[in-house]
């Protein structure tokens, strides 16, 4: 004979299984969202960066100049993956 089974443990299982599968879709959009948001982040600070670079030709330091294009060059190679 058949084992019975508890329709109430069935239905459990699948909301927790539909539940689960709810909560790693979730996720998976939380971190598309927050590499969307670090790209235009970084984006605004090159833009940033750059201003500082054309304003202030005269009045940044070498050593300055050359951590402000670093920093540049390290974010647009982030915002383009």
């Amino acid at each position: 004979m058949a084992d019975k089974v508890d329709v109430g443990t069935v239905l459990y299982g699948m909301a927790a299984s539909f539940f689960e599968g709810g909560l790693r879709l979730a996720l998976w959009a939380i971190r598309e969202s927050q590499k969307k948001i670090e790209k235009v982040e970084a984006r605004t600070e090159i833009r940033v960066i750059e201003e500082i670079l054309a304003d202030s030709a005269v009045t940044l330091s070498d050593e300055r100049r050359r951590g402000f294009e670093k920093r540049r060059r390290d974010l647009q190679e982030a915002a383009s993956r």
